[in-house]
């Protein structure tokens, strides 16, 4: 599980062009981002992924909402691999898993070490694939990209499941 702010001015990475032309890419001077959060099944590769307000407690409890009504029909247990971002920790969070009895078990990741949450790659694939070198008029047309990105991935597929392998 992880979060990640995208905006909507172009995150400008090398690109093919025309040999002796640059390559121009529009990007507004603006601050406008969507906050998400996101998790992978692992071995089925699908994603739950989910716009919220801001990074923090109620996010985190709305979110983890989300995962059980996906996960409605079961009592196994749900294992969350996530940072000791502080959100993840508050004490809102441990009273609301605490009411869900041993339904989440929580895997905190070392600090400061990104590089061991299966879950960046989300946002590395979602940017590669949809927002990089690209002007989103609108933060709507940025939101529906995104949208259509957690749709395609939504259903078991070998991309995120390779993406997000536990090795």
């Amino acid at each position: 599980m992880d979060e990640a702010g995208i905006k909507r001015e172009a995150t400008i990475t090398s690109c093919w062009c025309i040999k002796g032309k640059t390559s121009v890419v529009l990007s507004p001077a603006t601050h406008d981002k969507i906050n998400l959060v996101g998790a992978v099944r692992v071995g089925s590769g699908e994603l739950i992924g989910h716009e919220v307000e801001r990074f923090d407690r109620y996010g985190m409890i709305g979110f983890l909402e989300l995962i059980l009504e996906k996960e409605s029909n079961g009592s196994d247990p749900i294992y969350i691999i996530l940072d000791n971002a502080t959100p993840h920790k508050a004490k809102d969070v441990q009273e609301f898993l605490n009411t869900k009895g041993q339904r989440f078990i929580m895997m905190y990741l070392p600090p400061y070490s990104p590089e061991l949450n299966p879950s960046e790659n989300i946002w590395r694939q979602l940017r590669k694939e949809k927002t990089h070198n690209v002007l989103f008029k609108t933060i709507g047309i940025l939101r529906f990209t995104v949208t259509a990105f957690f749709n395609k991935y939504a259903v078991p597929n070998e991309k995120m499941s390779r993406l997000c392998a536990l090795c």
